[in-house]
This record gives structure tokens, C-alpha cells and sequence, in this order.
């Protein structure tokens, strides 16, 4: 249910501004009504320095602190510019790195040699120029017919220098290569410098990963001054800028609180009763089952405040249509175990969601002894010894295929009667005739295609059926608009008749996908099944390690599509076929109280 919301006014002496908006952040309930529409220069230096120390922080979550603080002072400002100039140092040195390492491996071969003796050559006329060629291509004979210098053997390759005067003839069977750009020795030197600066950056990183702890400090405060700032800026201005005025919503039970607040204060005030034309902000309320559904409903809208929150009404939907559509009884078993070991582990928020996952393992193994499936075990097809009497509640491909079509044949009835009575809230109970005599219509009707045969009184198209026909008929008809022209509404029921006879056929047809992912689920599971013990050669050990990995790995792979069709596909029934025959508007604010971070 959507809580009701009072609007509240303030009206506050300027000099005291800043003490009442300290004392309402830490009452934190007042959600603040926003006022201006674009980010002033405060804001953007504010919300510059959270994205600073969020990447500071997120950056430094990696590295191992330092036991000795080597920070003399800490200055926020001097911590963040030193972090980014050492980041930058550090990746200019990693990629100078890489260059010494990669020009180190192209020296190896040629050793070391004294630049001064090449450039004394180079005096004389002559040119040195260098040589690979592969050992079992190298002929020894060189030696004696060309001025050349065996310098290494590497990995099958000849490295050589020749001494070449101008007009000698040049060596054509060897590979001629670049000279070195300096000697191995002075490459060595050269990378264990950069690595030695490294080394220092990484011991400036563990000093500053230390410091963790107060830059979460700086972020929150960061966080809280913005908050504050958003505040000030939809704060109106008024009597010359003597006296300020905010105004914010609160949930109606809390009035008594805020009054008092107020008054100790010393606040002049004004509270009103919140109106759908002032778009109050969104707090619902749900028992302990609905209320871990709440996340999935916010990924599409929140309600407006004059209509129904559908939260309740999909919550046991989505859990029956995540189990039909991962069917299979030993992953609902894994989902649950899962969920319940993490769920000591996570943080407090995260719990819900650990909660939601064991409810929706349960559906799942639930569905997966109606289906007959365990772990891509067809059930059904094997002698269960005492078990056996599951059989009679599993259901095959035929059945499973009906069920899934009056599984949704239900949920858009059911979103058929939400309509009426939401229509009846936003307006009066005149706009919701129409839509309760297509409920009942359909209802019947196909009350009397089930049970015609068993119960003649309801045989379709009977004089009972036809009565039942005739008064819908007038509802539908004629009180489809209220207030108008009843040949105006004669003509809408005409083109509402026709877009429920196309659009409720199609929306039911949809519902054929919880049938396709089990069916699909349950193949794909045979199919590792078969492949694991189908693909194992017979030599002892090796078979049972070859089972278990494709089995683990097949199935995990099964589970995870699985189970990510299994949620993407019940929201879109959801947020598509229940909503929309729901009449769900959505576009609803979430209440957000001005309130400090902790």
C-alpha cells in the first residue's frame, strides 16, 4: 500500500536557517520538494569531489595499507592531487616498462659493448653491421672468409657482428638486424631503475591506503554538504530575502512529530493533506513477503499516489512464474542452500535480496516435482520405488502447455478486477462498470466452457450464459464513459469490444513462455546428463572426474541462463500483460527524506 503524505510548509528567520536545516537532517523525514532545475557552481565543485574520493577510495580498496603511516599531515586536497600525480607516474612508468623490457630482449643477444669503441670504428671507415641466422644455416667458413665476430647462441640462432669497409662484400644467407640502441648492461640498469620507482609508488600507495578510512570520512561529509546544498537551493527566498521557505512531505503518521519539532523550534508552519495534483512522493508499505518484491516493481515505476501498489498483487505471480520457468527441483535446492550461506555473510541491505532468493528456490522446487525434473532427470519416466506416488501429481508437456495458458488467463482477470477497483479510487464506482462487466463476462463465460458439459445450466451460449451476456453487454456498452453521449459510448464499446477481443488473445498467448523455458530447462539438463556419461572413457578415475566436470559445468551453465530467463521473463509478464490490464499508470517520486548519510 502507497502510506498517505502530508505537505509541510516552513517558514524560517534567515539567521536561524542554518540550526533548522541541521535540526531536520538529523530529524530525517522530511522529504524536500524540489524547486530548481539546474546544478549550481557549489553543487558541481560538491558532487566533482565525491566522484574524486569515490575513485580515490575504490582505487586504493586494492592495495595493502602501510602499518607505518608515512604521511606527516593529511590535507584532502594535497592527498587527492598527489594521488592523481602518482597514478599518472605510475602508468608512464609501467608503459616505459614495457618499451626497456621489449628493447632488454632485443639487446640480450648483442651483450654489452663500449659506444666509444663503436664510435672510434666509426672514425676509422668502418661500419659494423649485425647478423642472425639459425645454427644449422650458420657456415663456420665465414669465419675465415669475412671480418665477423660470433657474439651468441640463443635458442637455436646464431647472433654475429661484420666488419665491413665500403666496396666489401655484404653477407646476403643472414637475416641483417637493427643495431642495438645501447648495451644489455645499460638496459639492465635502466629497467631495474623503473622498477625501483615502481617500487617507491607502490610504497606511497600502501602509506595512502592507509589514510582509507578518513577518506570515508571526507566522503560522507562530501555527501551530507551536498545533500544540504540540494536543500539550500530549493529554498524560496522571501521578504527580502529575510525569511526562508521550504517546503517538503512527511508520512501522515508522523504529523504529530514534525508539529512538535516545529514548535520547539519555534518554526511557523502550514500542513495540508497530500493531493495526486501535487505529486507526493512514494513511500509503500508491504508485509515482510511483498516488501522483497519491492525492488523488481521499482525497476519499472513506482505507482502515482491515487493508485493501487501492485506489489502484493504480483509478488506471488512472479514467485510461481520464476519456479515454472527453472522447473527443475534440484537448482531450486542450490538457489536455496546459496541463498542461505550468503546471507549471514552480506551486508544488512543485501539481505532482502538473499530472502527473495530462497523464496523463489522454493517455487522452483516446487514446479520441479509438478514437472517431474531433478537436475535434468525426467521423473517421471523412472520407478521412484516409494516416491512413486509424485507421479501422480507431475504433469506432462500437454498439461504443463494448459496450465501456463490459465496461469495467465487468472493473472489477467485478477489485473481485470485491480482496474475496477483502482478506477474506482481515482474516480468514482460509475468508471469501473465497464471494466467489472468484461470481468464478469469473461469469467463466465468461461466458467460455462469448463463446466457446460457437467452442468447443462451453464452450457454456452445457454439461456443462463445468454441473460449473463445481455447485462455485461449494457455495462459494457453503455457506462463505458461516464457522462457522455450514450451513442458516443455505444461507438467506444464497439472499438474497446474489438481491442479486447485482439489484444486479451494475445496477452494470454504470452504466457506460452513459461512453458517454453521449463520445457527448454529441462532438455538442456538431459542434454549435459547425457553428454556427461555418454562422453566418459572407460579407465577408472578419469570417467568419474570426467562426469562430475561436464556435469558441474553444464549444469551451472543451465542454471545461470536459466535462472536469468527465469526473472527477465515473469517481469516482462509482469510489467506488459498484468500491468497493462491493470490500468498501472506509474511515474510515481520515491520518498526521500533530507536526512544525514551514516
Amino acid at each position: 500500500m502507497i502510506i498517505p503524505m502530508t505537505k509541510f510548509a516552513f517558514l524560517v528567520y534567515h539567521q536561524e536557517y542554518p540550526n533548522f536545516l541541521e535540526n531536520l537532517q538529523n530529524m530525517g523525514l522530511i522529504h524536500v520538494s524540489e524547486k530548481h532545475q539546474h546544478i549550481g557552481e557549489k553543487e558541481k565543485n560538491l558532487l566533482d569531489l565525491i566522484a574524486q574520493l569515490k575513485g580515490a577510495i575504490s582505487f586504493l580498496e586494492g592495495k595493502q595499507p602501510s602499518d607505518q603511516n608515512n604521511l606527516k599531515e593529511f590535507s584532502l586536497d594535497d592527498f587527492l592531487a598527489r594521488l592523481s600525480v602518482i597514478r599518472k607516474e605510475n602508468e608512464q612508468l609501467e608503459n616505459q616498462e614495457k618499451k626497456v623490457e621489449k628493447e632488454l630482449k632485443d639487446v640480450r643477444p648483442w651483450g654489452n659493448f663500449s659506444a666509444s669503441d663503436l664510435n672510434r670504428l666509426a672514425s676509422l671507415g668502418l661500419t659494423l653491421k649485425y647478423y642472425s641466422i639459425t645454427e644449422k644455416r650458420f657456415d663456420p667458413n665465414w669465419i675465415q672468409e669475412f671480418p665477423i665476430e660470433e657474439i651468441a647462441h640463443i635458442d637455436g640462432t646464431v647472433y654475429f657482428v661484420a666488419i665491413y669497409q665500403e666496396g666489401d662484400a655484404a653477407i646476403h644467407e643472414a637475416i641483417e638486424m637493427k643495431p642495438p640502441v645501447a648495451s644489455f648492461s645499460e638496459k639492465t640498469e635502466e629497467l631495474a631503475l623503473i622498477r625501483q620507482q615502481l617500487d617507491q609508488i607502490v610504497a606511497e600507495y600502501s602509506s595512502m591506503a592507509s589514510q582509507k578510512d578518513l577518506l570515508e570520512m571526507e566522503l560522507l561529509k562530501a555527501q551530507n554538504s551536498l545533500v544540504i546544498q540540494k536543500v539550500w537551493d530549493d529554498t524560496l527566498l522571501e521578504a527580502d530575502e529575510k525569511v526562508m521557505l521550504l517546503e517538503g512531505w512527511a508520512p501522515t503518521e508522523q504529523r504529530k512529530v514534525i508539529e512538535e519539532f516545529a514548535e520547539t523550534n519555534g518554526v511557523y508552519y502550514l500542513a495540508k493533506e497530500g493531493k495526486v495534483e501535487d505529486n507526493p512522493p512514494i513511500l509503500l508499505k508491504n508485509n515482510r513477503f511483498a516488501k522483497l518484491f519491492e525492488p523488481i516493481g521499482a525497476l519499472f515505476s513506482l505507482p502515482i499516489y491515487n493508485e493501487i501498489d501492485l506489489t502484493s498483487f504480483f509478488a506471488p505471480f512472479f514467485m510461481m512464474f520464476f519456479g515454472f520457468c527453472l522447473a527443475d527441483a534440484g537448482y531450486g535446492v542450490i538457489l536455496i542452500l546459496a541463498a542461505t550461506i550468503f546471507k549471514s555473510r552480506v551486508k544488512a541491505d543485501l539481505r532482502p535480496i538473499m530472502s527473495l532468493i530462497q523464496w523463489l528456490g522454493l517455487a522452483t522446487i516446487i514446479f520441479g516435482i509438478i514437472t517431474g525434473t531433478l537436475f535434468g532427470v525426467d521423473l517421471l519416466k523412472l520407478n521412484l520405488g516409494w516416491a512413486s506416488s509424485l507421479h501422480n501429481i507431475m504433469l506432462d508437456s500437454q498439461k504443463l502447455f494448459r496450465l501456463a495458458l490459465m496461469v495467465g488467463a487468472v493473472q489477467i482477470l485478477f489485473g481485470m478486477a485491480i482496474k475496477a477497483f483502482n478506477l474506482a479510487k481515482q474516480n468514482n464506482w460509475w468508471y469501473a462498470v465497464s471494466t467489472i462487466g468484461w470481468f464478469i463476462f469473461i469469467s463466465f463465460t468461461a466458467a460455462c466452457y469448463a463446466l457446460g458439459g457437467i452442468v447443462p445450466e451453464l452450457k454456452p451460449w445457454g439461456h443462463l450464459h445468454l441473460i449473463v451476456a445481455a447485462v455485461t453487454g449494457i455495462a459494457i456498452f453503455f457506462f463505458n464513459s461516464p457522462g457522455k453521449n450514450p451513442f458516443l459510448n455505444f461507438g467506444l464499446g464497439i472499438w474497446d469490444s474489438y481491442n479486447m477481443a485482439t489484444g486479451l488473445l494475445g496477452d494470454v498467448l504470452s504466457y506460452i513462455r513459461l512453458f517454453a523455458l521449463s520445457l527448454s530447462g529441462a532438455i538442456l539438463g538431459g542434454v549435459y546428463n547425457s553428454l556427461a556419461f555418454g562422453m566418459a572413457p572407460d579407465i577408472i578415475i578419469v570417467k568419474q572426474i570426467v562426469i562430475v566436470l561436464i556435469l558441474v559445468v553444464g549444469h551451472s551453465i543451465n542454471l545461470f541462463m536459466g535462472g536469468l530467463g527465469a526473472l527477465v521473463h515473469p517481469m516482462r509478464l509482469t510489467f506488459v500483460e498484468f500491468y497493462k490490464n491493470a490500468n498501472f499508470t506509474g511515474g510515481g517520486t520515491l520518498y526521500n527524506p533530507f536526512k544525514k548519510n551514516n
